[in-house]
């Protein structure tokens, strides 16, 4: 997966939000301080951004902190695996296909 990019501002309390769910579920990415980076802020301008924080990962922009979409750049298998739950553990069974 390639690393998502976070373009967060200093004393962000929602950019903070962003980044620990993205180090919770263990989302590769690069952060990028807007107020620090005069070329980041330009192309978060460009995107039609200007307020952060702005998660992208390929296509895909959340704006704002949104726990449902940022769960969502989790790797399918990933994700899949911790839907599934306990309840469909397949440890002791034989798969014959």
């Amino acid at each position: 997966m390639k690393p998502a990019t976070l373009y967060s501002r200093k004393d962000c309390q929602p950019c903070k939000a962003v980044e620990r769910r993205l180090i919770k579920n263990g989302t590769p990415y690069i952060k990028v301080d807007v107020s620090e980076d005069a070329d980041a802020a330009a192309k978060l301008k460009q995107l039609g951004y200007t307020a952060a924080p702005v998660l992208v990962s390929g296509q895909t922009h959340i704006i704002g902190y949104s726990p449902d979409k940022i769960d969502g750049l989790m790797l399918p298998d990933v994700a899949k695996e911790i839907k599934r739950g306990p309840e469909h553990d397949r440890t002791g069974v034989e798969d014959k296909g």
